[in-house]
Order: structure tokens, then sequence, then C-alpha cells
């Protein structure tokens, strides 16, 4: 499948994880005010989105790709979103395999399936896949669990970062998603989301085929 193999980036010794993030580019005017949490845009934002709308869309994914960098990505590539391609069988393999199926919000089977994710993503063009590399110490691998729950999200993080400025550059249906579970609690609240606008589900728990 074109363009659709895991990227193996950095040596064995690396922790890698990839994340994606889907920007529209056939949208229309920006919708300026409230997003999520996201506070009222001071001026040099609104300043800032009136200068991104005299960008031409290669510009703006340039720097979409020049800001998942600044923010702690080791690389960023533009990807077609018709060669992203899900399956029946990553449900199965979270349901039957994975500790955290069912415990989280993020996770199957109270996430879209693969169908839903498929009508999902044909409603885009173009997306962002991200990679981000952490070289591990002795100590590191000592202490996994944390190491992991630190970098998860420190990556959701970015990704929601990214998100926000995909929507600055006029890309109002940008969404992101990383890979892995997602570890903002210890243990998940069973009533609801403790963090609503930050929690991502994974690429693979809605059915993205992440091999």
């Amino acid at each position: 499948k074109k363009n659709s193999r895991r990227l193996r980036w950095g040596p064995p010794s690396c922790y890698a994880s990839a994340a994606v993030v889907i920007a529209d580019v056939l949208c229309g005017i920006a919708c300026i005010g409230v997003m999520g949490t996201y506070q009222l845009y001071r001026i040099e934002e609104e300043e800032k989105r009136l200068l991104m709308e005299n960008m031409t869309k290669e510009e703006k994914l340039a720097k979409l790709v020049e800001k998942a960098k600044e923010l702690g990505a080791t690389d960023a590539k533009i990807i077609r979103v018709d060669t992203i391609r899900t399956g029946a069988w990553t449900r199965w393999k979270c349901q039957f395999g994975c500790p955290n199926y069912g415990k989280r919000w993020t996770c199957p089977p109270r996430v879209p399936g693969y169908e839903e994710t498929q009508r999902f993503l044909s409603e885009y063009t173009d997306g962002m896949l991200v990679q981000f590399t952490c070289h591990l110490t002795s100590e590191d691998i000592a202490n996994y669990d944390e190491k992991d729950r630190i970098t998860s999200n420190k990556i959701g993080k970015i990704m929601v970062d990214l998100e926000r400025e995909a929507f600055l550059l006029n890309w109002y249906k940008a969404f992101g998603m990383k890979g892995g579970t997602c570890r903002l609690c210890e243990t998940c609240n069973e009533e609801h989301c403790n963090h609503p606008r930050e929690a991502r589900p994974s690429m693979e728990a809605v059915g993205i085929d992440v091999f």
C-alpha cells in the first residue's frame, strides 16, 4: 500500500511514536472565536490569521511542518489522506490483546469504528504525519512505564497544539491523533472524561492501519 507502511526512523534503541493531523484544504472563511478551552485569540493572533489568508496552500502546509518541528517533533511530512487505510481487524486487535480495551474513554468500544473513521477521513484531502523519537537511557528502561506516560502526554499536547495551529491557518476541521492509549489520567473516570478537550483517540483505536 503506497505510503501506508510504518515509518521507521532512528536507531532501534529509540522510543518512537507517530501521529497525524488532518487538514481540510477546501474550507472557506475561518471561524474566529473560542474553540474548546482556547481563550479568545489575542490581537496579534488575529493579525497573524489575516496574514495567513494571503498564503498559498503549499506555504501553509510547509509552515505547519515547521511548527511541528518547533514544538518538538523529530520530523513531519505531508501525506494524502486517501492513502490512509482502515480495517476491521484493528478492533479485534484492541479487543483481544490490549489491556486497555473498554477501560478508557479514548479506547474501543467507546470510540468510532473503522467504517465511521473511513467516512470521517473521506471529508479531508491532506494530512500530516508527525514523527517523535526519544532516546532511552538505562534509567528510562528501568522506569519505562513512567517514561511512556510522560512521553505520551507530551506528544498528545503537541498534537493538540498543532490542531490549533492548523485551525489558525484557516483549516477549521483540523483534528489531531497520536499513537498509543491516552495517559492523561492514571485511571479513567468511569462517569465522564476528566480531560475532554485534551484527550484524543489513538489512530489504531479508531481503526487506522498504522502498520
